[in-house]
């Protein structure tokens, strides 16, 4: 039996990698995973002034080829190896969290509470661009935004709770849900996704209900976490349609489509332009105006490709391989040699000379 992502989830872990990589292999590959796993996160950000606009390429990027590497590796499946990496993971997060080191990467965990506020007072949160100002570890810090996501994400947050402990929560339940799963536990327990996590980036909770929509608990997937994605953060709106044009499900696409304009009804007809100025461009007072050059510049937008790639690795990597497949039947040369046609003078026939007396054509 199969789930979504085509790993079977009554896989057992093995001990070690089976016979691959030899002794030396087996003492030493999981010590150098893992320290790779460490040194990813914590030696770009010990450097992310020097790297700039390069940091969020290099640890997203990196994310997404540590996660490819390991599965390579053949350590996925390991006893050990997830268990002490997850491990190892939690303790860095926890500890980013606390004492502030590694973290600072995001206003988020401090202004997604702050948003509610004009709603609460029957203001349209679209038509409100603020000056938020926050305490960070010991620094105030500031910062002019307004609320550029969709509705639900006004209150799908605790309140009573720090936004981080929240985005933590979301984080491990994550991985908890995939844990039977070889490449997701690697690709979602890994410390660079642990770390945005104790930033308190504001993707995890949706991906946490796309997870429980897509992988379920014990098998039993939940779609009412797919419509409460719906109504979050725009990427999710194009993930679920996205999903469902590709397996051509239109039925479930029209109807993601519909639960979306449910959601967004009352504020579109509230302030129609206010709402696509915030909502579309997702830059606030930039309507017709917003720039994409630095899109790959946002740490925490690698966290979809990276969710989405451990989720569906199994059929993905299953039509990679059939598709290369076809490149190389279509590329290689017939191992027969060009036909030869009966037909004289016809392309492939063979020359006159090399023709039987008796068989070569009279004038």
């Amino acid at each position: 039996m199969t789930g979504v992502g085509g790993e079977d989830p009554n896989a057992k872990p093995t001990g070690t990698t089976p016979g691959k990589h030899g002794s030396w292999g087996r003492t030493t590959l999981h010590p150098l995973l893992w320290a790779a796993g460490l040194a990813l996160p914590i030696g770009a950000l010990s450097y992310i002034t020097g790297l700039g606009l390069a940091f969020s390429p290099v640890v997203g990027v990196g994310a997404i080829l540590y996660a490819l590497g390991v599965q390579r590796s053949g350590l996925g499946p390991s006893r050990w190896f997830a268990p002490v990496l997850v491990a190892a993971s939690a303790v860095l997060a926890v500890a980013s969290f606390l004492t502030g080191r590694y973290n600072g990467l995001t206003d988020e965990p401090y202004v997604m509470p702050q948003l509610v506020g004009p709603l609460l007072h029957g203001i349209d949160p679209y038509t409100v661009v603020r000056t938020y100002t926050y305490q960070q570890y010991g620094t105030t810090l500031s910062v002019r935004t307004g609320f550029v996501y969709l509705p639900l994400y006004l209150v799908l947050q605790p309140f009573v709770v720090p936004y981080k402990v929240f985005a933590l929560a979301a984080w491990g339940a994550s991985v908890a849900l995939v844990w039977r799963r070889p490449f997701a536990r690697v690709a979602l327990g890994q410390p660079f996704v642990a770390l945005l996590a104790a930033n308190g980036f504001n993707d995890f909770p949706v991906l946490l209900l796309l997870t429980l929509a897509y992988v379920g608990v014990g098998s039993q997937r939940s779609w009412w976490a797919e419509a409460l994605a719906l109504g979050c953060k725009q990427f999710a709106n194009a993930f679920v349609i996205g999903y469902h044009l590709l397996r051509r499900d239109f039925r479930r696409a029209l109807i993601a489509v519909g639960i979306t304009v449910v959601i967004v009804l009352p504020f579109v007809l509230w302030n129609p332009s206010a709402f696509a100025c915030e909502t579309l461009p997702l830059t606030p007072h930039s309507c017709g105006s917003a720039s994409t050059a630095d899109f790959y510049a946002h740490t925490n937008y690698y966290l979809w490709p990276l969710w989405g790639l451990a989720l569906f690795y199994v059929p993905i990597a299953a039509w990679s391989r059939r598709s290369w497949a076809r490149v190389r039947t279509a590329a290689a040369p017939s191992p027969d040699g060009p036909e030869v046609s009966s037909s004289p003078g016809s392309v492939g026939a063979p020359p006159e000379s090399a023709r039987r007396p008796d068989d070569r054509v009279s004038p």
